[in-house]
């Protein structure tokens, strides 16, 4: 039988490559997953090692705490300790308009070499990545700031705080394993962040070092050699990629799942157009099981074909991606391609296994045929029979079971109930699609036929006449547009949720600050022309006597800042003998809504809200206290529908004459947010996409596949007087009714996945969701979809219209 199913192959080649290339896309992207999983591994671990190796000891605090500065003189003084560097970090905003950024010690370990000027030395001085240099246009000598994080006295919050620095030099960190934006001094880190200490402490001397320092410091701290800490740190980095690789196979698994619903697809169209030859086998002497054998070595010789060459483009696609890493600021270096066994067999093996078993079925029900029996259409599907109701009954139970089950997780709310029931009601829509999703196509070809005319009707007749074809096809694309719309929804929720709740805890979109804390005459004039700014309000602020202790109070007109804030909570019960006390800092004052609060000689009522920030009172008030306070800040709101990003660039640009200003506010924040949901889910859209490629593949193979069984009839239309164009336009419009009952099911079950996905997961972790989805982003996902599907159908209509009526009739 290897000699028939090697002529199968041969016979049948052309009609398998829509399959293999199913394959191969599937199984490209497990190959580049794993190979990109391995390569980052491996170059994790070089340049970590490479980096700590040389060093005798690290010296670290359990559980991510800091180093003290009196342990740092304790390390100094242990014998045999020639060097000593310790290391601090911090997350800041840097530059008008001010931007997110990682802060590292300069001269640490790891962190680059100086392409321009010099590292920084002292306080006020700052190096920068030169990645961060063309962001923000800087240069040696540049003037900037610094928004980090300082301290407050005893209490619990953090104010914002901003540092003038300069530029003295200009990273280049393409070998460097620790690639933060900024380089800085660790007075200045331990400003920015609020925090003394130091996140490690790196010792050189001799090997006798590490159990000196574990003698010196005892349980306070832990003591590794530099090899050991590199491990450690080896694990903390990998521990992040391998859930990325997780997160990146699951997106694998969902194109295979895809692949294996087209290539059985396949296997059952071309089954049933070799039904005749596989009944001439059997009436010369093979057995049912030597036939499903070789059909089922006809499947392992395509998935081995295909596994290959899709290994071998996962390989090319690592390639690509690693290139595209390395032009990136903030990733480690990647250096070649690590092609580990495990990246090469995985798979192979998958894309073997999966291919085979999806031909499983088709090859079974094939042989089930008695001899003889000629080569017909395929049935509709019933339910009449045990095993259609029982089909139904199952579907619908798990339809409703997992329905109930996501209304359950959005309710009390939980997300673990919420996905589960997703993935039970899925399922069972799954089970469902033999008979919905024809039911829906047949619907969609109602007005089509009346719409299209001869085409249009012999478009709805095809869809209705092979059920199963239509199903199987339809649902394949439906599964990927499911995925993309819910992801969509996700997003849409999610982001409105948060810039909800940075309204209600940063409700200034703007705010322009000086490092002197005291404003420039004219910065709010500026400001208030800079075209977007819909209104602007001073803040006057001072170090006061509060509760006992020094604390900085701003100030400001309830009715300025009312125009102002995004969130009117803040200063709707702010008035003359009124303080809003945030709720964190209510906590160490010991105060709550109501209760009296010494301010230098005033005794004022508290009211708490949510905001992060400093305490607030009315400017009048605080002249009372303080009479020479400064304007130390400008408020300024954006306009409704105004460009974001550029009224904070012109805001910056407009200030620029004044030194030491910075600009930030909750704009910033709310454009970060914006721009990593739209990177997230381009990425995300992107993995999908891969399946809703492998399903057009799958519909322009079934239409092809149709084309070919359907010659004869092709043919007798054309003699009947069905022109070129009208067979074309068949074509078209059955692809266009199988990809649009697939894409608009797929919106459906996105929009109804996405939406209940997202509250429960929102409502666990926030009191207040904001559900929110673009239906124009939806319906060009649907549009999208549909149309692919008609492109897909391109080929298959054109031959279809190239066949001459009496060759089609004269072909077997």
């Amino acid at each position: 039988m290897l000699s028939l199913t090697l002529a199968g192959l041969r016979s049948h080649s052309r009609r398998m490559i829509s399959a293999g290339l199913a394959i191969v896309l599937g199984v490209a992207f497990v190959a580049a997953t794993l190979v990109l999983s391995s390569t980052m591994q491996a170059s994790t671990e070089k340049s970590i090692t490479a980096d700590l190796g040389s060093h005798a000891a690290v010296v670290t605090a359990p559980d991510h705490g800091v180093v003290r500065a009196d342990a740092l003189y304790t390390i100094r003084a242990t014998t045999g300790v020639t060097a000593v560097s310790p290391t601090s970090t911090a997350f800041v905003r840097i530059g008008a308009p001010a931007r997110f950024a990682d802060v590292s010690t300069a001269g640490g370990s790891g962190t680059g070499t100086v392409a321009q000027g010099r590292l920084p030395r002292r306080a006020g001085e700052v190096a920068v990545s030169e990645t961060a240099a063309r962001s923000h246009d800087f240069q040696v000598g540049s003037r900037t700031t610094v928004v980090g994080a300082g301290g407050e006295g005893d209490s619990e919050s953090v104010r914002t705080r901003t540092t003038a620095v300069t530029v003295v030099g200009v990273i280049d960190q393409s070998d460097a394993s620790q690639r933060a934006a900024i380089l800085a001094t660790n007075a200045d880190i331990e400003s920015w962040r609020g925090s003394t200490g130091f996140d490690r402490v790196v010792v050189d001397g001799p090997d006798s070092v590490v159990s000196a320092l574990s003698a010196t410091l005892g349980s306070a701290y832990d003591v590794r050699s530099g090899a050991d800490q590199a491990e450690v740190d080896v694990d903390d980095v990998l521990g992040d990629a391998n859930i990325l690789t997780t997160m990146l196979l699951g997106f694998a698994a969902v194109a295979l799942f895809v692949a294996a619903m087209v290539i059985g697809n396949t296997f059952s169209i071309l089954l049933a157009q070799r039904t005749r030859e596989m009944a001439l086998l059997r009436c010369v002497g093979a057995t049912r099981s030597q036939v499903r054998r070789t059909v089922l070595a006809e499947s392992v010789g395509l998935g081995l074909i295909a596994s290959i060459v899709g290994v071998a483009a996962g390989i090319g696609l690592a390639r690509a991606a690693t290139a595209g890493i390395n032009s990136t600021d903030s990733m480690t270096r990647i250096d070649g391609l690590a092609v580990s066994p495990r990246a090469l067999v995985v798979p192979l093996v998958v894309g073997l296994v999966v291919t085979v078993v999806a031909a499983v079925r088709p090859a079974y029900k094939a042989t089930r045929v008695a001899p003889l029996v000629a080569l017909r259409p395929e049935a509709p599907v019933v339910v009449k029979g045990r095993a259609g109701r029982v089909r139904l009954a199952v579907a619908g139970l798990l339809t409703a079971l997992g329905a109930a089950l996501m209304v359950a997780g959005v309710a009390l709310p939980t997300a673990v109930a919420a996905v589960a029931g997703a993935m039970v009601s899925f399922l069972g829509v799954m089970m469902l699609a033999p008979v919905v999703v024809p039911a829906f196509a047949r619907l969609l070809g109602r007005p089509l036929a009346r719409l299209a005319g001869t085409p249009g009707e012999l478009a709805a007749d095809n869809v209705a006449r092979n059920t199963r074809r239509t199903a199987a096809t339809s649902t394949a694309l439906l599964v990927g547009v499911a995925l993309i719309s819910a992801m969509t929804v996700a997003a849409g929720t999610g982001r409105a949720t948060v810039e909800k709740e940075l309204d209600r805890r940063s409700p200034v979109d703007v705010t322009v600050a000086s490092a002197s804390e005291r404003l420039p005459g004219g910065v709010r004039d500026a400001v208030a022309r800079v075209d977007g700014v819909a209104a602007t309000a001073t803040v006057t602020q001072a170090n006061v006597r509060v509760g006992g202790s020094a604390r900085t109070v701003v100030a400001v007109d309830p009715t300025a800042a009312a125009s102002v804030l995004r969130n009117d909570d803040t200063v709707s019960g702010l008035r003359s003998g009124v303080i809003v006390v945030p709720e964190s800092i209510a906590t160490g004052l010991h105060v709550k809504d109501g209760s009296q609060l010494r301010v230098g000689d005033l005794s004022l009522r508290v009211e708490t809200d949510g905001r992060d920030g400093s305490l607030l009172m009315t400017t009048s008030d605080l002249r009372q206290v303080a009479p020479h306070a400064p304007v130390a800040e400008v408020w300024s709101r954006i306009a409704d529908g105004a460009d974001a990003d550029r009224v904070m660039g012109d805001i910056g640009a407009a200030t620029k004459e004044y030194d030491g200003l910075s600009v930030d506010g909750g704009a910033t924040q709310r454009l970060e947010l914006q721009k990593q949901t739209d990177v997230i889910l381009l990425i995300v859209t992107g993995l999908l996409a891969v399946a809703v490629l492998i399903a057009l593949v799958g519909v322009a193979n079934t239409l092809g596949l149709s084309v070919l069984e359907r010659t004869r009839e092709s043919a007798l239309l054309r003699a009947l007087g069905l022109t070129r164009r009208q067979l074309r336009l068949t074509v078209l419009w059955e692809a266009l009714l199988v990809g649009g009952a697939g894409a608009l099911g797929g919106v459906a079950l996105g929009l109804v996945y996405g939406m209940a996905g997202s509250l429960a997961l929102l409502r666990e972790l926030t009191d207040e969701t904001v559900p929110a989805f673009s239906w124009s982003t939806l319906a060009l996902v649907a549009v999208g979809a549909a149309l692919a599907g008609v492109l897909a159908s391109v080929l298959p209509a054109r031959r279809a219209a190239r066949i001459a009526p009496a060759s089609g009739l004269a072909s077997d």
